[in-house]
């Protein structure tokens, strides 16, 4: 990790997602490896995947893993705390364990939830910025699977080649995407139609002046106060 951070990285803070194994965790603690969190040279953070197989291992029950992989995704936290309420009224005992997912020390009942580990709502927004698996390196992994049994220099090879090949071709498709008019990918362009759509079924109502308050209405009648002062 350190040779990774000099040689790859380079400076600057940087969020990484993994499992919890205690190797990784160390890695943040660590003060001469280039990826300290209390110096704020990296940010860690948890991937949900990881941790909803971790919880069905512990409570093997769909309807658990279910809820708490919709709501661990939610970025208001009142959405995310109505998943965790419904967790609640099934299982109490199931809920204490879930809210102390990344902890330390679970059994220590004075150490802090570390609730912005792994839930969205309490990121902060600015360092997962949505992606809450790990599940880009999974792919590679299985992209890479045959490459890792050959020796270390036609694994390089093989990395750099098969890289080459996704910019040239990625590059085709958006040129192709931009010549008839795209701006987007047509997975993303298909989502901000979607998303248009159900905007259109909102209700934005604003609430002072000048300061880009409002409190928006949506199709449920669920109310909504959002905005940011520029005073």
């Amino acid at each position: 990790m350190n040779w990774m951070r000099i040689n790859v990285v380079g400076p600057g803070k940087i969020c990484v997602i993994s499992d919890k194994h205690l190797g990784i965790r160390g890695v943040f603690e660590a003060t001469n490896l280039g990826w300290c969190e209390e110096t704020g040279e990296a940010v860690h953070r948890l991937c949900s995947q990881h941790i909803a197989e971790n919880i069905w291992k512990k409570y093997p029950q769909k309807w658990l893993k279910k809820v708490f992989k919709k709501f661990v995704h939610k970025k208001k936290p009142w959405r995310f705390e109505e998943g965790m309420n419904m967790i609640k009224l099934r299982d109490a005992t199931i809920h204490d364990y879930v809210m102390k997912v990344g902890q330390r020390n679970r059994h220590n009942a004075e150490e802090p939830l570390a609730l912005h580990k792994w839930a969205q709502a309490h990121d902060g927004g600015l360092n997962r910025w949505g992606i809450m698996t790990t599940n880009g390196s999974e792919v590679l992994n299985s992209v890479f699977k045959k490459a890792r049994q050959l020796p270390v220099c036609a694994i390089v090879e093989k990395t750099f080649y098969k890289c080459v090949d996704w910019f040239v071709s990625r590059r085709e498709a958006a040129i192709g995407w931009e010549a008839t008019g795209l701006d987007f990918s047509l997975n993303i362009t298909e989502l901000l139609h979607r998303r248009n759509n159900k905007s259109r079924t909102h209700q934005v109502i604003p609430m002072v002046f000048g300061h880009n308050n409002y409190e928006v209405i949506d199709r449920d009648g669920l109310i909504e106060t959002v905005g940011q002062s520029f005073d």
